[in-house]
């Protein structure tokens, strides 16, 4: 089984972005593995391109599973995204209110003519029930936000959609890391090995499923 892994490259204030450490390390876990062909990628967290660095990965590699990451600071537990929707809009967002290019977006659309909405193509059930039996908090999220990651979700599921791949997608929110919370404590926050954890438990249940 081909699998993209993608994360994101630190954005607003923040001086490291998880997911980016993330791909490193679930890199190295699944190299040389005769099962797994896995790939990642870090993506700019700009609205325009995001996809289109992605795209460059997809139809090179050809993946059966894409499986992108972000952070959601203040989020407890993996998020696993039900649905990305038809709307960039950085200031409603948790994230950083313009991309690293400076760009701001209200209210448009991502895709004209697109439909309002489009699902993850992942076994998102399943993923959670896996990630719980394995003591990961682990919930299922019905809002991916506006900001890069909705982006990201949408526009790759339509992309595959318009292709008519049938390659599985879908999202995962982390959240931030304890180091990134000393100043306010009270913030959830995960450590990247057990984030690690997570994400090869998802590798895994998508790993069976495509064996099904």
């Amino acid at each position: 089984m081909k699998v993209l892994c993608t994360g994101f490259e630190p954005f607003g204030q923040m001086k490291s972005n998880p997911t980016e450490r993330l791909m490193t390390k679930i890199a190295e876990e699944y190299q040389g593995s005769q099962v797994i062909q896995l790939k990642t990628k870090v993506l700019p967290v700009v609205f325009d391109t995001c996809v289109d660095a992605l795209w460059e990965e997809v139809t090179l590699f050809r993946p059966d599973v894409i499986v992108s990451t972000g952070l959601a600071y203040g989020r407890s537990g993996v998020n696993i995204e039900r649905i990305g929707i038809n709307v960039k809009d950085s200031g409603s967002s948790d994230g950083a209110p313009k991309d690293n290019q400076g760009r701001a977006y209200t209210g448009e659309v991502i895709a004209a003519g697109g439909p309002d909405a489009l699902f993850s193509t992942l076994p998102i059930d399943q993923m959670k029930e896996d990630l719980q039996e394995k003591e990961i908090p682990s919930v299922i999220s019905n809002t991916a936000g506006t900001y890069i990651c909705n982006q990201t979700l949408y526009e790759t599921l339509y992309r595959l959609q318009e292709q008519k791949w049938e390659t599985v997608c879908g999202f995962l929110h982390f959240p931030a890391l304890p180091e990134m919370t000393l100043q306010k404590p009270s913030t959830p926050s995960m450590s990247l090995d057990l984030q690690q954890k997570a994400l090869s438990t998802v590798i895994q249940t998508l790993a069976a499923e495509h064996l099904q």
